[in-house]
């Protein structure tokens, strides 16, 4: 029995090792490389002249072509941002801690040496947060802080929301 499997799985690898043998022997045969297919032209899209604001051409001025919805999603945009005083900028976070008196220590000192800044006590749980300025622009925070830095190293920027009347450029 066992000299059967034996012959039945000789015979198959024989006969496999001469049908790669037949295949090898033959030359390969050339694939044929798909068809470069045209891209489709560009379409222009059509314009639609009643809608276009045509505007004189003025030297050393941008002439601005736009269509009425562009218009009017602009109109909504100066809106929503009219009925929002805020604006995100930054300031300058002296310290935090969950001793409000060693804070507020903090606060009177930087107060005295810096009122041309406002300073932001605030309590987000569990620290209690001193912060001074208003800024609208990266630059001028950095610039302030390192006037800030000379009395308090370890001051950095922090963004938040700043009121847009708040922005002060000492």
């Amino acid at each position: 029995m066992n000299v059967r499997i034996f012959l039945l799985l000789f015979s198959l690898i024989i006969s496999s090792m001469l049908v790669a043998q037949d295949d090898a022997s033959q030359p390969p045969q050339k694939q044929e490389l798909p068809q470069k297919r045209e891209l489709p032209q560009k379409r222009e899209l059509p314009q639609k002249r009643e809608q276009v604001k045509e505007k004189p051409v003025v030297p050393g001025y941008v002439s601005v072509i736009s269509t009425y919805e562009i218009d009017q999603l602009m109109a909504r945009y100066r809106v929503q941002n009219q009925n929002n005083p805020y604006v995100m900028g930054y300031r300058i976070h002296i310290t935090q801690s969950t001793k409000s008196d060693q804070v507020l220590g903090l606060k009177n000192k930087a107060e005295r040496l810096f009122p041309q800044f406002e300073t932001f006590y605030e309590y987000i749980q569990p620290y209690f947060k001193l912060r001074i300025g208003g800024f609208a622009e990266r630059s001028d925070a950095y610039r302030a802080l390192r006037m800030v830095r000379v009395e308090f190293p370890s001051a950095f920027l922090a963004r938040a929301e700043i009121h847009l009347y708040e922005q002060r450029n000492d």
